[in-house]
């Protein structure tokens, strides 16, 4: 039987968005009126918890092919902000005044699941808690380009006040360079993190990040809020 899913077409492409930067297949969970992924990086170093509401109170599972081909059909979709989407037996279905399309979904099993459940994601807890602005990070990015060929950003406190040094100590000959964000009231030793997986997140625009740490276990969890979307990317402290 034909059943109807109706989504905010910003939000849902936003969410997208966001996920096609880790990662372009994808499984998309449906349950208590909300649509959530979870997805992580090539190396498993990053996981992005995703999440939106929808208009759809059944539990269901939509195994997507191209996450960026479903964001490109979805574009194209009519003026309204509310998108309605026929979840037939293999396939998604819109049938708008100007444009109509199917997208097919796979079967399932043919999308590895992502390692880390939300059971887990929900249970780690975090120590540590501090707020940075977009724009601090995206300079960071900056003077990482210009200063240092390093791809390790080494995150620390000391004398109270909380650095970021651009660097890589397992180099002899590794520049340095280090930006404080200000007084702390917490210690914390050296959190390495991939550039490349802190890049991933400066897209949205006008957004503190809310950084959390569990210093125990050496994980990180960036939360990012745009409207009704929710993204939650976990991050691995590199090895020392």
């Amino acid at each position: 039987m034909n059943q109807k899913i109706i989504l905010n077409k910003s939000n849902f492409l936003f969410l997208l968005e966001s996920l096609s930067k880790i990662n372009d297949t994808a499984i998309l969970n449906i349950k208590n009126g909300e649509i959530y992924f979870i997805s992580n990086s090539e190396d498993a170093s990053l996981i992005l918890w995703g999440r939106t509401e929808i208009d759809f109170e059944e539990e269901k599972v939509l195994n997507i092919p191209s996450v960026s081909k479903l964001s490109s059909a979805l574009k194209m979709c009519d003026g309204s902000e509310d998108v309605t989407l026929i979840l037939n037996n293999n396939n998604l279905e819109y049938r708008g005044n100007k444009i109509k399309f199917k997208y097919h979904l796979y079967e399932d099993g043919l999308i590895a699941k992502t390692k880390m459940s939300l059971e887990k994601i929900k249970s780690i807890s975090y120590d540590i808690e501090f707020n940075v602005s977009k724009n601090f990070i995206k300079n960071l990015l900056k003077t990482n380009s210009a200063f240092s060929d390093s791809n390790k950003l080494y995150i620390y406190t000391n004398d109270g006040q909380l650095y970021w040094s651009l660097q890589d100590k397992t180099s002899s000959n590794s520049d340095v360079i280090c930006i404080t964000s200000g007084n702390v009231d917490f210690e914390l030793s050296d959190f390495i993190i991939n550039l490349d997986n802190l890049r991933l997140l400066t897209f949205i625009e006008d957004n503190d990040f809310n950084f959390k740490i569990n210093t125990k276990f050496g994980v990180a969890n960036i939360n990012l809020n745009f409207e009704k979307v929710y993204l939650n990317y976990i991050i691995s402290s590199l090895v020392k």
